[in-house]
């Protein structure tokens, strides 16, 4: 039994390397537990009943967090971490050029 990792429902190709299993960003194979190279080059009889779709689990998102902070002339900016993990400003700085010394970016 073919085990696949893929972010979509997987499928069997005729490749110039052979037959192999393709899909929307296959990231693991294993046959019988055990790892196979990717490009998967499996045999000609095999069938897509005989493949097992492990859908990868999705990254936990990132929980929103605020902080203020004192600007070098005294101003109080607000920072905030965004769901991709990315920080903005609320200073003149980050509004304008997408990045600054409050973010460390």
């Amino acid at each position: 039994m073919y085990k696949v990792w893929s972010t979509y429902p997987p499928a069997i190709a005729n490749l110039p390397s052979g037959r192999c299993i393709v899909g929307g960003s296959v990231t693991r194979v294993t046959k019988n537990g055990r790892n196979v190279a990717l490009p998967a080059v499996v045999p000609d009889n095999l069938q897509l009943s005989q493949l097992q779709w492990v859908r990868p689990a999705a990254p936990a998102p990132v929980k929103r967090e605020t902080k203020k902070v004192k600007g070098s002339t005294g101003k109080v900016y607000l920072l905030e971490r965004q769901p991709n993990g990315k920080w903005t400003c609320t200073c003149p700085g980050y509004q304008y050029r997408r990045f600054c010394k409050h973010t460390g970016a």
